[in-house]
């Protein structure tokens, strides 16, 4: 595995899960969350009405969970949890770096066996959706590229290349653009979802991990995880036009709805985690 990204890989599982549906601040609790959890390689769904958890265990190891927009699939990437090679730093299992990543998708009434399981690159690392919930994007670390999967058809579309080691990738609010954080070569690939062509590359700084819009679309985020900072780019000129100091090792990230606020997860290092 490319060592840049090791370490981002390490927790990042743990950081990520997916919001079902909205929760109002003045209103009582609803909705699901859903984690990824890497070390006993399972899902668990959380029901924020009851704080009710239930736990499945995955046949891969888990390092990235997607809701469709219409709610009714939970889409799961990761590596497979059985296999022999050296130890992956997702958990205590083992596996080859260079083993294809598999997709899985959970219908949410049944969480305890995916209706299908599609390939999804070498070493997948986080996994979208298209606006319709049609097409899934996958970032595929290990081969510098997305891989673009069919939900309906449950099948494979292409590829798209990317920077080195892509990680985090998150649509633009009108679904036209992904932005695709790129740990590996210090950049952002800006890539059209209509013709699944890399459009721009956009320099950002040291180990982006993940990328956020504001609700508007005029600007996204990107976590810096070696310069322990968040960068600003401006969608019109595809430039950077700011840093945010932020605590160490900053790796998932989350603009609110109403784009006044962006929560930052600081992972800090193996030795010393931020929490």
């Amino acid at each position: 595995m490319n060592p840049l990204i090791k370490k981002t890989l390490l927790c990042a599982g743990a950081l990520t899960m997916m919001v079902a549906s909205a929760v109002a601040s003045a209103a009582p609790l609803s909705g699901t969350i859903y984690t990824a959890n890497e070390s006993d390689t399972s899902i668990s769904e959380i029901a924020l009405a009851t704080g009710l958890v239930r736990t499945f265990k995955a046949s891969i190891v888990p390092h990235n969970v997607q809701i469709t927009p219409d709610g009714t699939f939970l889409l799961a990437v990761g590596m497979a949890a059985e296999g022999h090679g050296k130890e992956s730093k997702h958990g205590a299992h083992k596996m080859q770096a260079d083993d294809e990543g598999k997709l899985s998708i959970f219908d949410v009434r049944n969480l305890d066996k995916p209706v299908a399981t599609l390939p999804a690159g070498k070493h997948p690392a986080h996994v979208v959706t298209d606006r319709e919930g049609r097409r899934a994007f996958v970032t595929s670390a290990e081969e510098n590229a997305i891989t673009v999967l069919d939900l309906v058809r449950h099948s494979v579309i292409g590829k798209i290349a990317t920077g080195a080691s892509p990680h985090g990738l998150r649509p633009s609010p009108d679904g036209r653009e992904l932005y695709v954080a790129n740990v590996g070569d210090n950049s952002v690939s800006v890539v059209n979802t209509a013709t699944l062509n890399v459009v721009a590359r956009i320099p950002v700084g040291k180990a982006p991990v993940q990328v956020a819009f504001t609700p508007d679309g005029r600007q996204v985020y990107v976590s810096l995880r070696d310069e322990n900072k968040v960068a600003i780019i401006d969608v019109a000129t595809r430039l950077v036009i700011g840093k945010i100091d932020v605590a160490r090792n900053p790796i998932q990230l989350y603009a609110t709805s109403d784009g006044k606020t962006l929560y930052v997860a600081n992972q800090g290092s193996e030795k010393d985690w931020d929490d």
